[in-house]
């Protein structure tokens, strides 16, 4: 009985914690949205998915930092306390939100494998780069597309390949690499996995703002940022079908927003943003201080946590 009431008090305050910041998150995103369009695609990009998956972190964190340890330090183990209305209904509604969030990533993933199996029959490995298989795909594929998670690959259409110069590949192939190195199609499963109404649009922010990080990382000067819109406008015109949730695409956007990047690619110098070092420092002595500031009042948090779920009990 007091793992039971440990597992339910746990579930409890992680729904009670996440649906509260979710809705907090849902209805007021869009007031940071003009200050990330400020910022580089980058910087934009980091804010919004951190934004997005904050419930969780902080639900995670307070459950295991407060939650759980508050239970086990201060809870007796031998009273026959029955579980309050509360705990069930918050127990109830946290298994529905982990088995709602599976099954979409899992409808995601198994549509993603049924495309790329049908793109890939017959695929002819154009070469390798930096470990990763580079493969040539029939033309009613995407135009160039990042697929698979654990051990991604990069496919080419042969429409892309014949449309594209030199340099236009290039750097439309850069801008894949940059979706790679930050795990796009990782952080899109785990949008897939803590799905909560409302949160659509900010997800979608979040895709737009990755879009434009990819096009500042591929390009190192004026030049590749013509190449690269030069690519951009190619390829939307001939009409490329649409890439599967969980793969990420160089053209998987409205013609408005393909039009957005073309017009920041032209405003686009190159140059790294000199802000980015800065935040680092200021995010580690944020954490340093809150760590701090932790250590000192932790006692008093648990007896506080252990009172609040003696509530959610009755």
């Amino acid at each position: 009985m007091f793992a039971l009431r440990g597992v339910a008090i746990s579930i409890s305050v992680f729904v009670l914690v996440y649906g509260a910041l979710s809705i907090v998150i849902a209805s007021s995103w869009r007031i940071m949205l003009p200050a990330c369009t400020r910022m580089s695609g980058r910087r934009s990009a980091q804010v919004l998915f951190l934004l997005r998956l904050s419930p969780v972190i902080c639900a995670w964190s307070i459950t295991a930092i407060f939650a759980v340890p508050s239970f086990l330090l201060l809870e007796p183990r031998f009273v026959a306390e029955p579980l309050g209305g509360i705990s069930l209904m918050g127990t109830l509604c946290g298994s529905v939100i982990v088995i709602l969030g599976c099954l979409r990533a899992a409808r995601s993933m198994l549509e993603s494998s049924r495309f790329i199996r049908t793109w890939t029959r017959g695929a002819l490995q154009i070469h390798r780069r930096g470990g990763l298989s580079i493969l040539k795909i029939p033309a009613i594929a995407p135009a160039m597309t990042i697929a698979g998670i654990v051990r991604p690959s990069i496919l080419v259409s042969d429409m892309a390949i014949s449309s594209l110069t030199a340099a236009e590949y290039q750097v439309a192939l850069r801008h894949e690499f940059a979706h790679l190195r930050g795990r796009d199609n990782l952080k899109k499963l785990l949008l897939h996995l803590v799905c909560f109404p409302g949160m659509r649009e900010l997800e979608r922010a979040w895709m737009r703002a990755s879009e434009i990080a990819a096009d500042e990382s591929a390009v190192e000067g004026a030049g590749d940022a013509l190449d690269l819109a030069s690519a951009l406008l190619k390829l939307s015109r001939l009409g490329c079908c649409s890439a599967p949730k969980l793969t990420t695409a160089l053209l998987e956007n409205p013609i408005s927003v393909v039009q957005a990047r073309v017009e920041h690619l032209l405003a686009c110098d190159g140059r790294p943003d000199p802000l980015l070092r800065k935040s680092r420092w200021y995010i580690f002595s944020a954490a340093l201080a809150g760590s701090a500031m932790l250590v000192v009042t932790y006692g008093r948090l648990l007896v506080e946590m252990h009172a609040a779920t003696e509530w959610l009990m009755r």
